[in-house]
């Protein structure tokens, strides 16, 4: 998720079809790891576990879980820097204990009072309003990562965005523009983290999201991104290669990735996800045109419009 450029990649002179030269989540220096001044308190990690029930949940150890404590922590978070604690047994885990203990132990007010402290407020709001806008089911445990430089104060980062814009990480289209933060949708939903900051910043993340909207978050940016800086850059031809390289050769178990042109598909999912999550986040410079019925029936649904008691009303 870091940015990088379309290739060609050949190996011992055997063309392997297209990929993404990038830089990935080892890549110290671009990430500032190794800046000197944070020498002796850089810490990252990465949440390497879907669950609602273990550590990567921000759930603490105690002597019920059946595992002995090193073995609980290391078990979901595998370190990216120092390179010392890429080797678990050389890790103690003692900053990410401290994290895990006022997530999971602090009151509802001491939470609100004392986050700025153990967390960056920008990036965790941003990093959960990213995850939602996106459709990224699989970043709220696995796929994500956390980093602190003084020791103390910790951010969020993406390493892993396979799993965006209604495709599976199979490429398949799975999900609609419609999808909420719910269960069996987002993995790791439940995390003790992503509820308490759900339900106690609330006003904050809606803030936050119109905040974003109103600065950079944008269709045409998103657009820029993915289709002017990447897609459009290769060739007709060479993904047609790629096709046959790495799916037609292999018999049709992946046919569903060459279905032709993802453009329109992929521009109407982006379109329309943005204005979905305007209306759930209260953001109202592209929704006051629009009117969103959510109803719990299968099928057709029809309705008519008639003038309410007040000019800005209407009955449905």
């Amino acid at each position: 998720t870091v940015e990088g450029f379309p290739i060609i990649l050949y190996i011992n002179g055997v063309c392997q079809g297209i990929y993404d030269f990038n830089l990935d989540r080892y890549s110290y220096s671009a990430y500032g790891y190794d800046v000197p001044e944070y020498a002796n308190t850089c810490r990252s990690y990465e949440i390497s576990a879907n669950s609602n029930s273990t550590a990567g949940a921000f759930i603490k150890w105690d002597a019920s879980k059946g595992v002995d404590e090193h073995t609980w922590y290391a078990s979901d978070f595998r370190g990216i820097y120092p390179p010392s604690i890429q080797t678990a047994s050389n890790d103690d885990y003692a900053l990410l204990k401290n994290l895990i203990s006022f997530v999971a132990d602090s009151t509802d007010d001491v939470f609100r009072d004392e986050f700025d402290i153990y967390f960056d407020r920008e990036s965790v709001f941003r990093y959960y309003i990213l995850v939602m806008l996106l459709g990224a089911v699989d970043s709220l445990g696995k796929n994500a990562k956390l980093t602190t430089f003084d020791g103390i104060k910790w951010y969020f980062q993406f390493y892993d965005l396979d799993t965006i814009f209604g495709l599976d990480n199979s490429g398949a289209e799975k999900y609609d523009v419609d999808i909420e933060m719910e269960e069996g949708t987002f993995n790791t939903y439940s995390s003790t983290l992503w509820v308490r900051v759900r339900e106690l910043f609330k006003n904050e993340l809606l803030a936050e999201y119109t905040n974003m909207r109103n600065e950079y978050l944008k269709v045409d940016k998103f657009m820029e991104c993915i289709f002017e800086k990447q897609i459009e850059r290769i060739p007709q031809r060479y993904y047609n290669l790629t096709t046959q390289l790495k799916y037609l050769d292999f018999g049709g178990s992946y046919l569903m990735v060459s279905y032709g042109n993802r453009y329109y598909s992929l521009k109407r999912w982006i379109n329309e996800r943005f204005l979905f999550m305007d209306t759930l986040m209260g953001y109202t410079a592209t929704t006051s045109n629009y009117a969103t019925v959510r109803a719990g029936i299968e099928g057709d649904l029809y309705f008519e419009i008639q003038p309410g008691d007040f000019t800005d009303q209407v009955l449905i």
